[in-house]
């Protein structure tokens, strides 16, 4: 990210962290859900993924984050309490642009 005070931006919307870079301040605008998705056909052959745990053995495409260069897990929210269950994907495909995933 580049230093926004420095190139005279006052303002920008971002979506990362700049936590640690002077001169800057962030507040939050809003949240997105994501969700996991797949083709009418792939389901039909492959069937359909009840849990985060049943992902493991179904063909996934993952998300790089072009800053860390880790691929982003997958968040799910428990139907029995709302605790956070995390699936790392083993993806076949590894994109680090959002439309192109």
């Amino acid at each position: 990210m580049i230093d926004l005070a420095a190139h005279g931006i006052d303002l920008a919307g971002w979506a990362h962290n700049i936590d640690g870079l002077p001169g800057h301040v962030s507040r939050k605008l809003f949240t997105f859900p994501w969700i996991a998705c797949a083709a009418p056909d792939y389901l039909n052959v492959h069937g359909v993924p009840q849990t985060p745990m049943d992902l493991a053995g179904h063909v996934q495409i993952a998300f790089r984050n072009k800053g860390t260069g880790q691929i982003d897990s997958w968040r799910f929210a428990s139907p029995l309490d709302a605790t956070m269950i995390r699936h790392v994907p083993r993806p076949k495909h590894v994109f680090d642009d959002g439309a192109a995933a």
